[in-house]
Formats: C-alpha cells, sequence, structure tokens
C-alpha cells in the first residue's frame, strides 16, 4: 500500500512580556494561563508548525509520553527567547494523496503537552527543536502533599478530588474507560478514615497509580483526563491489528529466555482484624508446569503477596487476577519496525500506545495456516512441511493454545521529511491467559 506522511504541530505560546516580572514560577496548565492573561487570550498566540522532523514516544503507564518536534527556522522564524512556555499539539497521518492537504482534528493528536526544553541550533541546517511530555507530567513533577479526600466515595470520585484541589492540576477530568462503575477503596480496604489508601511519598501521580493498583486497576493520562480502567487482556484477533513478519513488517526481534520458569501463580493474602479472619485470592487456580535447561519438569510455587486492610474476597480476587497478568507480560518481549501507517483490517497504527493489543506473526503462512485453521489442518500442513506425524501433531497442540497477543509497552512514532514515516514497538507476550 502507498502512503503519503504527513505531519502537523500546533503550538500555543505565552510570550516573556506577558506573564507579570514577578512570576518566577508558571503553572504548566494552559487552565491557569488563561486565568493569568485575560486581555491575551492563548488562542492569540497559537500557530502551527510543519515540521521537518517529528518523534512521539508513547510509553509506559507510569511514565510520560515524550515529543520532540524540529522545525527549519528559515520557513518559520520562531524564537524560543520570545516565549515562556510552550504547549503542542502534534499530528502524525496519511495524507491520501499527493497533492491532498493534511487537515486533522483539533484534539485528536498522538501528542498533547507541555514543553520542557527548545534548542535554537543557528548552524547549517537552521533547526529549532521542542522537546515536551504529556499532561502526565503535571502528576509526575507534583510531589503529594498528603491531601486527604473522603474514603467513602468512589475511586473516580476520590482522584477527582484530588485533582481539584491543586491549582496546576483542576482543569484535568477523570473517565472511566470500559466500566460502568469503581470501587469505594475504603470499604473494599476496610479502612476506618484514619488511614489515606495510596502512597504517603513520592508525586501525586505515583499517589493516583497506586489507588488504581489497589483496587485492581489500571490508570494513565490521556489528553486531559486521567482514564481508570480494567487490567485487560485481549480475547479476540478481530479487535488486534496483525502484524506479519514479511508481510508489513522491516524487522522483528523476539527475545526469551527458554530455561526461564513460567510465570507462577499469584497468592493475595489479607487479614480482616474486624471479622478475625485472614482472606486469600490465588490466580490462576493451578500452577503451570516448566522445562529447566536439562529438560525437567516442575511445578512452580506460587509467589505470596500480603496486603492488609482488605476485607473484600471481589476486590482480592481482582488485584490477584491484575498481578498476576502484568508479570505474565514479561515472559516473551518483541521488538519490530514498519513503515505501514494502517494494519490488514484497516486500523490507524499512527495511534497505537501502550497497552494496545497486537497480533504477531511470523510470516503470512504461520498466520494462514497455522493461527486460522482447525486442529488437523495444522497438523496436516506441518507434516506436508517435513514434520513426522508424531512432531507435527504434538506442534498443532501448541499452536492450539499459543495465541499471537501482545500488548504493547512503548511505541515509537517517528516522521521525517526525507524519509517518512517509521513505527517501532516493543510489546509483551501474554501467553497461557
Amino acid at each position: 500500500m502507498i502512503y503519503y506522511p504527513r505531519a502537523l504541530a500546533s503550538l500555543a505560546f505565552a510570550l516573556e512580556a506577558e506573564l507579570p516580572a514577578a512570576a518566577l514560577v508558571i503553572p504548566k496548565a494552559w487552565a491557569a494561563f488563561e486565568e493569568a492573561l485575560p486581555a491575551t487570550p492563548l488562542s492569540s498566540h497559537r500557530v502551527t508548525v510543519l515540521p521537518r522532523r517529528m518523534r512521539i514516544a508513547r510509553n509506559p503507564y507510569n511514565q510520560a509520553d515524550t515529543c520532540s518536534l524540529s522545525f527549519d527556522y528559515r520557513h518559520f522564524p520562531f524564537d524560543p527567547r520570545i516565549a515562556r512556555a510552550v504547549a503542542m499539539e502534534c499530528h502524525i497521518g496519511d495524507a491520501g494523496g499527493l497533492h491532498e492537504g493534511f487537515s486533522p482534528d483539533a484534539g485528536d493528536g498522538q501528542f498533547i503537552g507541555q514543553a520542557d526544553s527548545g534548542d535554537w541550533r543557528l548552524s547549517d541546517g537552521n533547526e529549532i527543536t521542542i522537546e515536551a511530555r504529556d499532561q502526565t507530567a503535571l502528576l509526575i513533577d507534583l510531589p503529594w502533599d498528603g491531601h486527604r479526600s473522603d474514603l467513602q466515595v468512589p475511586l473516580d470520585a476520590m482522584i477527582a478530588d484530588i485533582l481539584a484541589a491543586n491549582e496546576v492540576t483542576k482543569a484535568m477530568g477523570v473517565e472511566l474507560r470500559g466500566l460502568d462503575s469503581v470501587p469505594v477503596i475504603a470499604t473494599e480496604r476496610g479502612d476506618s478514615g484514619q488511614q489515606m489508601p495510596g502512597q504517603t511519598t513520592g508525586s501525586t501521580w505515583d499517589h493516583i497509580a497506586t489507588l488504581a493498583a489497589q483496587a485492581g486497576l489500571v490508570a494513565w493520562v490521556e489528553s486531559n483526563n486521567v482514564v481508570i480502567a480494567a487490567s485487560q487482556v485481549p480475547s479476540s484477533l478481530a479487535e488486534a491489528p496483525a502484524m506479519v513478519y514479511g508481510s508489513n513488517l522491516k524487522s522483528l526481534i523476539i527475545q526469551r529466555e527458554f530455561t526461564r520458569r513460567q510465570t507462577p501463580p499469584v497468592v493475595l493474602a489479607s487479614y480482616d482484624p474486624e471479622n478475625r479472619k485472614t482472606l486469600r485470592a490465588v490466580f490462576p487456580d493451578a500452577a503451570p508446569p516448566s522445562v529447566t535447561g536439562q529438560g525437567q519438569v516442575r511445578t512452580e510455587n506460587p509467589v505470596f503477596f500480603r496486603l492488609s486492610n482488605v476485607n473484600s474476597q471481589a476486590a482480592l480476587d481482582r488485584m490477584a487476577r491484575s498481578i498476576y497478568r502484568r508479570r505474565l507480560r514479561q515472559d516473551i518481549s518483541l521488538f519490530f519496525e514498519t513503515s505501514e501507517m494502517r494494519g490488514p483490517g484497516g486500523e490507524d497504527l499512527t495511534k497505537l500506545k501502550a497497552g494496545d493489543a497486537l497480533a504477531i506473526y511470523m510470516d503470512p503462512a504461520e498466520r494462514q495456516y497455522l493461527h486460522g485453521q482447525e486442529l488437523d489442518e495444522r497438523r496436516r500442513y506441518l507434516e506436508t512441511r517435513g514434520y513426522a506425524p508424531g512432531v507435527a501433531a504434538s506442534i498443532a497442540d501448541g499452536y492450539e493454545r499459543l495465541a499471537p497477543f501482545y500488548v504493547v509497552a512503548e511505541a515509537e512514532h517517528s516522521f521525517d521529511a526525507d524519509q517518512g514515516y517509521t513505527l517501532r514497538v516493543k510489546a509483551l507476550s501474554v501467553i497461557g491467559d
């Protein structure tokens, strides 16, 4: 397929002269800028840039996404010295034709964030480079101040209260993704209101992420919202873009330690002092066998975690499942590079981010004959490739239990005016679930 990669960046900035002379620390939230500068709204300081290069890194949930933007000073004479702060919305996409325009919708960019640094390099290239982090940085850079929230409200309301209590984050919202409701942490932990759940030190983002983890959920920042969702494993290939080496991949690297033990079951235990009993949660129910380097089969012992103040069996079960799945994803690491901008089903790969599902195949034949056929058909195909009947039957059965699912850990989207678009992905396997 032929693509016509384009990149576009929208910059909004506050000028040095427009900010109070005594304002040594400038809030990063744009809502705070608008309140501080009522006579000069940011809409009057918005410009569109056609970059020479752009790199967007969609990082794991505990890190901020980053963006590096480079453009030619001769085409766009922007001097970083006149700006006190800069916000960026960056887009990468397919224009659809050589002479077609590229006009993405505002607010739909792969990256929205604030600039951390700007380099003005007047060499032969006359290039300006601006680097930025997304809104997660607001929470990462904000030390946790110990704000006490109402412990008898659901998790989303508790996080919304934390955001509203700080001037920098009060414009941010909370979104439930794939959930009708979320639990009340105090109820499931058994807190009486004297102990604040979460973390007592670190950043505000550490505290929010810990609160979500205590409920068996995950949290991340998307645009201007904190998103809360279940830690899920994809269950349908129809929902995941298919990447096939020999078809739409430039390179593919798979890393696995063959003598490494498989992920053992997770056991959580929490003592409930009110009812004077210990609750236990095990996931999965049976310990998977593994093979040593000497070919010896062994059964894994479970990994134990002790928790406190969790008096709900449902909460403990959900937390055990979430912890196990996170550990499970470390078994196989996969790295690939592609210039494709869409998957075989038309999926937009330029929006791929951490947590998304992928289906990875070694070659087109594997996808067609090993994952797309019944057990007997797979066995016959392997026999035609030279396998003995007994070996073919064993391998065919192995493919029955090995779904080609991976979860994106990191995705880097790069645009170059000369080289076009490149996607680099690190993904982790989901095996046996």
